[in-house]
């Protein structure tokens, strides 16, 4: 069964649609990568699935729609790091707000809840920023504070929009991994939003292209990221080239006259 499915579904900002008739079935425990150009609609489309503010279509969790009352349980949502919330909050406050779903009106914590968000501070290497406010964090140290905050949601599927925006190469590549061990540790469903092609090959199982305001490309990863369809979509000159680690897209060079 498919743990997230999308059917006709439509996006629009004000009199415009951003995004038509897109059909999406995420396989349980897979992890999808959505890729496209600066305006495609990609983290339009992933804040309509966490917030369910699309105009059209349904979004299906497991088979059945998902009530206002369940979405916040079943969906964790990591927005770009630009889009924080409480970045005044240590980085401790900030990760356990991730546990509100499940808190009564004017109840605490309980002791899973703490374990929930120690573990997920401890998984995004964050223990020695727990008492640093969010606001004073390098935007890379943001960005796994954000990650964190939806770790500990705990939650069957996990939505991210462009994670590895302001990482480091350690850290962007150990954030990847995390997600990995999620997904095949926890059996969480990985959505993402990336514009790293490579990482999207080593990591993804399958890929949505968005484009000229629709779905133009759904499939495996591997097959869907060819050089023509970067070309066509993704307007990108690029050459794909195999190695023992797997498929390698290289942007080609327009090399100056002469040389």
């Amino acid at each position: 069964m498919s743990r997230l499915e999308l059917r006709s579904m439509g996006i629009r900002r004000g009199s415009r649609w951003i995004l038509e008739n897109v059909h999406l079935a995420v396989p349980s425990g897979s992890w999808l990568g959505i890729v496209g150009v600066n305006g495609a609609g990609k983290s339009s489309l992933l804040e309509a699935v966490a917030t369910g503010t699309h105009e059209r279509g349904e979004v299906l969790l497991d088979g059945g729609p998902i009530s206002r009352s369940a979405r916040s349980r079943a969906i964790a949502y990591a927005p770009q790091s630009a889009a924080l919330h409480g970045m005044d909050l240590p980085v401790g406050d900030f990760v356990a707000l991730g546990r509100l779903p499940y808190l009564r009106v004017l109840g605490g914590l309980k002791a899973h809840d703490r374990r929930a968000v120690d573990r997920a501070i401890e998984r995004t290497d964050l223990t020695h920023l727990a008492d640093r406010p969010v606001g004073a964090l390098s935007g890379g140290e943001r960005q796994r504070a954000v990650l964190a905050q939806a770790l500990a949601q705990e939650t069957r599927l996990l939505l991210l929009d462009e994670p590895t925006t302001g990482l480091d190469l350690h850290h962007a590549a150990t954030l990847l991994d995390l997600l990995d061990d999620v997904r095949t540790d926890d059996g969480v469903t990985v959505v993402s939003v990336l514009h790293d092609l490579d990482a999207a090959l080593q990591y993804t199982e399958e890929i949505a292209v968005l484009a000229h305001g629709g779905l133009a490309a759904h499939g495996p990863t591997a097959e869907v990221l060819q050089p023509d369809a970067v070309r066509e979509h993704l307007g990108a000159e690029v050459e794909r080239h195999e190695t023992s680690q797997g498929p390698l897209i290289v942007p080609r060079r327009r090399r100056p006259t002469g040389r």
